[in-house]
């Protein structure tokens, strides 16, 4: 048994839409939770909904060099993380944003819209007892960035930067490099895994033939896939979490799996740790 497990992560990893979802705090019922009572003493759970690898690298690598200034040493630390999509961005930026790490900023493709007026959500079934939440949710966040001055900045972001996919990329697999050789230096213990198949298509394949995409591609050779985990299955070549659950016709809220899928994927990850000898 480990005495800490740190998890990274965006709103999969976090437990978003589960029961006792309050925004704040990580979901008990999330699977790196379950993850973490069987294998640790302690665990910290960074997730946040909605924030980008750049926030997942930043933030695991902060708990990390706290947990070593406490002495607690490499051998006796876990790190789990489920890479988001790429094309989610962070800056710090010279006003407060209202979130917890302020004045990190986060967008993503959406940031300039509001998203209660997008054609996902309004697919969205009304009877659901989260709906509500997650309206106001979406509704608060297009506010803040229009208040903030922000959705007219993500609109000329989307338009200059994510016309095309090689920033993005190159961006992403910077961070999850960045991570994986901090916790190969340091002999930590360590499991990457995903959300869906775009994470992977984005981190290892958009943009291989874009000009300058050399320094790209040189980037992913560096990846050890040897420490990466999809889900069961052979209906495609990368399964994260997201797609494994709904092939599987697992209980979802509006747009995430519930506390089944969560369960069941957290017993797949510990049957994996074990069998690599990983607990």
């Amino acid at each position: 048994m480990y005495e800490l497990v740190i998890s990274g992560g965006d709103s999969f990893t976090f437990g978003a839409e589960l029961p006792t979802d309050n925004s704040v705090n990580p979901n008990p019922s999330s699977w790196a939770n379950l993850v973490a009572q069987r294998i640790g003493k302690q665990h910290v759970n960074v997730a946040r909904s909605g924030r980008s690898n750049s926030y997942i690298s930043r933030h695991v690598h902060h708990q990390l060099q706290l947990a070593f200034e406490n002495n607690i040493g490499p051998e006796e630390i876990f790190v789990q993380v489920m890479w988001t999509f790429v094309n989610r961005n962070e800056f710090a930026i010279g006003i407060p944003t209202v979130e917890y790490d302020s004045p990190w900023l986060f967008l993503t493709t959406f940031s300039h819209l509001d998203e209660t007026e997008s054609d996902w959500f309004k697919k969205t079934d009304q009877s659901l007892p989260n709906w509500k939440y997650v309206f106001e949710q979406l509704k608060s966040n297009y506010n803040r960035n229009r208040d903030l001055g922000i959705v007219d900045f993500a609109k000329n972001y989307n338009k200059l930067v994510q016309s095309q996919p090689l920033n993005d990329s190159y961006t992403s697999i910077k961070e999850v490099i960045h991570l994986q050789n901090t916790l190969l230096l340091h002999k930590v213990s360590f499991l990457f895994t995903y959300v869906n198949q775009h994470v992977t298509q984005g981190l290892f394949h958009d943009a291989d033939k874009n000009p300058g995409s050399q320094y790209l591609n040189s980037l992913r050779k560096f990846v050890k896939h040897k420490n990466w985990y999809s889900f069961p299955g052979n209906f495609q070549k990368y399964i994260g979490f997201d797609d494994w659950a709904k092939h599987n016709n697992y209980k979802y809220a509006t747009s995430h799996p519930l506390e089944l899928a969560h369960a069941d994927a957290a017993d797949l990850i510990y049957h994996h740790l074990v069998k690599n000898n990983d607990k």
